[in-house]
């Protein structure tokens, strides 16, 4: 992330909220250097529904 921070755009997908990155990445040291280099200049979306995005596109059956 280091290299990549302020030079190129990166991508992060998860379905946890981003308050909640920092205990899962392990509340370290290294999340702390992650969260840091990532969340200042992040843009959020956070898409919420009862439908998953399967059945909204029809991949499985429900």
């Amino acid at each position: 992330m280091e290299y990549r921070c302020g030079q190129v755009s990166t991508i992060f997908c998860s379905q946890f909220m981003p308050e909640g990155w920092h205990e899962r990445l392990g509340g370290s040291a290294l999340a702390d250097s992650i969260l840091d280099r990532t969340i200042p200049s992040a843009y959020t979306m956070r898409i919420d529904g009862d439908v998953s995005m399967r059945q909204r596109k029809r991949i499985i059956k429900g």
